[in-house]
């Protein structure tokens, strides 16, 4: 296991498109696409950073999934597409359109939401496609929790099983504990997905090989909200290094980072005080600007707002607006009022000003 070279999924579209709201070009993802397939990718995923779907629920975006896929398909038919599926309903109603254009779907899979993730795979299944369960912010869980998940969605019908390290708050020997323990409750293909706010993605994909993991996901410059991903040149060039990923060119992917990727978002990744933060609570929350202005309305520090929010949603996977809205409640604040005031810059009617 250990020596197998590792299939590489190309997250650039997906986690890149988030520095401009997922409003990409056409025109822009299909030179990515291009730049990819001529550096020696092979799996590149290309879909909206909220899961298929997104756009026609209301999230920005200049163009479909599908027209996006049809493009780039168009464009380097040599590619091998996944999409990423959102735990939402408008992922799976979208899944029949662009499948014959995806080699695998991924599910984001809530580890508080079992049931529901059961449920979403049994779905896409019946499409014909190949699933991915994506064990999404695991570090919120114990290694035996990871294990019990993964066992579930093996009996569900997924085909691979991802760990998802959304916080960056896992270690290599965390990597190592987790897929070790899903590797003994599930005999499924094993993948990892290291984010980068602390900066140890990197460190991290490299445990996850060494533990088996044959699937990892990088991006062109390590493009991605906050800290970014796994970037695909260094990860290539260490690969390289072990006598593996001897498909890369790393010349043209330097090339195709410098001049379709950046030029297409515009700015690098960066971590804030708060991606450190929610790293360290081991809390995901989106979008992380909201919280920052909440703590200044509030007149208390960043570090206070999210000790406060950890505590009160312990057993949560993942933060909601009903959790905002209730942490503002405590506050005698409402949440509708903040977010009229913030958009606006003007308070709503006096009556409405506070919960009742």
């Amino acid at each position: 296991m250990e020596n197998q070279d590792p299939k590489i999924i190309d997250v650039t579209v997906r986690r890149g498109g988030f520095l401009v709201h997922n409003k990409l070009l056409k025109e822009q993802v299909v030179d990515i696409a291009k730049g990819l397939r001529d550096a020696g990718v092979t799996y590149v995923e290309l879909s909206h950073g909220r899961g298929v779907g997104a756009k026609r629920a209301g999230y920005p975006a200049l163009f479909s999934d599908h027209d996006l896929l049809e493009a780039a398909q168009a464009a380097a038919p040599e590619l091998k597409f996944t999409a990423f599926m959102s735990s939402y309903p408008y992922s799976l109603f979208e899944a029949e359109r662009i499948q014959k254009f995806v080699e695998w779907f991924r599910l984001s899979v809530d580890l508080d939401e079992i049931e529901k993730g059961v449920e979403n795979l049994k779905a896409l299944r019946k499409t014909g496609g190949k699933v991915m369960a994506l064990l999404e912010r695991a570090h919120r869980v114990s290694p035996e929790g990871c294990a019990e998940a993964a066992k579930a969605m093996e009996a569900a019908g997924a085909e691979a099983i991802y760990l998802c390290d959304n916080f960056s708050s896992m270690s290599g020997e965390d990597v190592k504990a987790y897929l070790e323990a899903i590797r003994e409750a599930a005999s499924l293909p094993l993948g990892f997905q290291g984010y980068n706010a602390t900066g140890q993605a990197v460190g991290n994909a490299l445990a996850a090989l060494q533990s088996g993991a044959e699937w990892l996901d990088a991006s062109l410059l390590g493009l991605g909200p906050s800290g970014g991903m796994v970037p695909l040149e260094v990860f290539a060039a260490l690969l390289q290094r072990l006598d593996k990923g001897k498909s890369f060119n790393l010349q043209r992917l330097c090339r195709a980072g410098r001049w379709f990727a950046l030029p297409a978002v515009r700015r690098l990744p960066a971590s804030n005080a708060l991606d450190y933060l929610m790293s360290g609570h081991k809390l995901d929350y989106y979008p992380l600007d909201l919280l920052e202005m909440l703590a200044g309305i509030l007149e208390i520090t960043p570090q206070a707002l999210v000790a406060e929010l950890d505590a009160q949603n312990p057993k949560r996977i993942r933060l909601k607006e009903n959790d905002i809205r209730e942490f503002l409640a405590s506050h005698q604040l409402d949440f509708d009022v903040v977010m009229e005031f913030l958009k606006t810059g003007e308070i709503p009617a006096q009556e409405a000003a506070s919960p009742s």
